[in-house]
């Protein structure tokens, strides 16, 4: 797996800018992926990904070493779902 740093090279690459231009407009770009999640719910790049809220209920559990009982509150977390040319092109 790459680092952002890796990340930010092929992007540079691809795009022929500077290394500074390139970590500008990729994080840019996860800045708007990242507001389009908090505002709107979600966001779709087709045949790559998509992301979506999801709201996990509040649940029961407890302390494996205690074996006290715990409450765990509601939260809302970010499923993905990934897209069939990605997962064709994986595949081979």
């Amino acid at each position: 797996m790459n680092g952002i740093t890796e990340c930010y090279k092929r992007y540079a690459e691809k795009q022929n800018v500077s290394l500074s231009a390139a970590k500008e407009q990729f994080n840019a770009a996860v800045d708007v992926i990242r507001e389009s999640i908090v505002e709107d719910g979600g966001v779709s790049i087709k045949g790559v990904f998509t992301l979506t809220t999801v709201e996990r209920p509040e649940r029961n559990g407890y302390n494996p070493i205690t074996k006290e009982q715990q409450t765990f509150p509601a939260y809302k977390t970010v499923k993905c779902k990934v897209g069939n040319a990605l997962k064709e092109e994986l595949n081979g």
